[in-house]
C-alpha cells in the first residue's frame, strides 16, 4: 500500500495508492487532494470531496501561491474525516502541500515539516524550487497576500518564468499583479493605486506591480 499516515486522519501517498486507501476506509468521509499534471481520469467511488491543482514537479513551478488553499482543504476535510493527499508518486508535489499544512497548525520550520514529513514517509522529498518556496512560506508568516512586498515579487517573477513556458498559465499568475478594467477581463477589485496610459487611459498595471526603490535597496543588502 503506497500511502502513509502524517498525523490523524491526514495521510500521504501516490496516485496508485488511492484505491487502496479507500478500500481500508470505507467508514469515514474521505476528501482528497490531487497536485499533478493531470487529474484523475474519474473520481473513485467513496470519495466525498476531490480538489485537483495542476501543478508540475518542477524546480519551476508555483506551488507556494496554492499553499493557502491547500491548508484550508485539510482543515476542513479533517473536521469532516479523512484527508488524502497524493501527486503521482506521493514524493515531492504531495509532500510539499502536506508540509505547508504542518508548518501552518504547528508553527514549525520548513525543514522541521519535511523531516517530520521523512519519519512516516522516508521517500519524501520536495523538488529544489518546492524546498525554496516552503521557505518563503515560513518567512511570510505561513499566509499569502499581495500586500507582502517578498510574495509580490515571487508572483512577478512566477509569472515572468510561465511566459516562456505555458501562456495559459501567466494569465493565472499575473491577473491579481494587474488591475479591474474594461481592456483587462477577469481581474477584479481596485488596488490602491491604478497606473493609466496618458493619452488613452487604459489601465496598464496596479501598485502591486511596482517594486519600490526602498525594496530594491533592502533586496541588493541581502544579496538577493
Amino acid at each position: 500500500m503506497d500511502f502513509d499516515p502524517v498525523e490523524d486522519g491526514l495521510f500521504l501517498g501516490s496516485r496508485r495508492g488511492l484505491q487502496d486507501f479507500l478500500l481500508s476506509h470505507t467508514s469515514s468521509t474521505v476528501k482528497v487532494l490531487t497536485i499533478e499534471s493531470d487529474d484523475l481520469s474519474q473520481v473513485p467511488f467513496g470519495v466525498s470531496e476531490h480538489t485537483f491543482i495542476q501543478v508540475d514537479d518542477l524546480i519551476t513551478a508555483d506551488l507556494l501561491s496554492h499553499f493557502d488553499d491547500i491548508v484550508s482543504f485539510i482543515k476542513s476535510g479533517l473536521l469532516a474525516g479523512a484527508v488524502y493527499v497524493h501527486c503521482r508518486h506521493g514524493v515531492s508535489r504531495s509532500a510539499t502541500a502536506c508540509a505547508a499544512y504542518l508548518m501552518t497548525k504547528h508553527g514549525i520550520s520548513a525543514d522541521d515539516a519535511v523531516q517530520r514529513l521523512r519519519l512516516c514517509r522516508p521517500c519524501v522529498s520536495p523538488n529544489a524550487g518546492f524546498r525554496r518556496q516552503l521557505e518563503l512560506y515560513e518567512r511570510l508568516g505561513c499566509r499569502t497576500s499581495l500586500d507582502q512586498p517578498e510574495f509580490r515579487r515571487y508572483r512577478l517573477r512566477a509569472a515572468a518564468q510561465a511566459a516562456g513556458m505555458d501562456l495559459s498559465r501567466l494569465t493565472t499568475l499575473s491577473q491579481p499583479l494587474l488591475v479591474a478594467d474594461a481592456g483587462l477581463p477577469g481581474t477584479a477589485g481596485p488596488p490602491a493605486a491604478v497606473y493609466r496610459c496618458r493619452q488613452c487611459r487604459t489601465a496598464l498595471f496596479s501598485e502591486h506591480s511596482v517594486v519600490k526603490e526602498q525594496e530594491k535597496a533592502v533586496r541588493m543588502v541581502k544579496g538577493w
